[in-house]
């Protein structure tokens, strides 16, 4: 409920007080991307550092590498941000429809690394 809404406060309550409860991968993918847009990219990073293990659909999982190539990104690894996008993108786990996903973030790294 807290990532719908965009309430960074309430997801560090819950997650304070449910330990014992861990989020669902979707709902990691969620609380990263609001943590990204709140600009708290290492916490999205950390949250995101065991996608390439995750069980799940391969949709959560492209959304989960999106996310982690964000945050470094974010944080001006680029560097890392490259290896990230590229590793997705090898990966098979995006479809060819959402490809322009992978060139836009190639982009914005090599306008990041090169800027004109």
């Amino acid at each position: 409920l807290s990532v719908r809404a965009q309430d960074v406060a309430a997801a560090d309550l819950a997650s304070s007080r449910c330990k014992n409860v861990a989020p669902s991968y979707r709902d990691r993918v969620g609380l990263a991307r609001m943590l990204l847009t709140k600009n708290r990219a290492a916490e999205a990073l950390a949250a995101m550092a065991d996608v390439e293990a995750w069980p799940v659909r391969i949709d959560v999982k492209a959304n989960g590498w999106f996310v982690r190539c964000d945050a470094l990104a974010a944080e001006a690894k680029w560097d890392d941000a490259e290896s990230c996008v590229h590793h997705l993108d090898a990966s098979g786990y995006v479809p060819e429809k959402e490809r322009t996903k992978i060139t836009t973030r190639l982009q914005q790294i090599d306008e990041a690394l090169h800027p004109r």
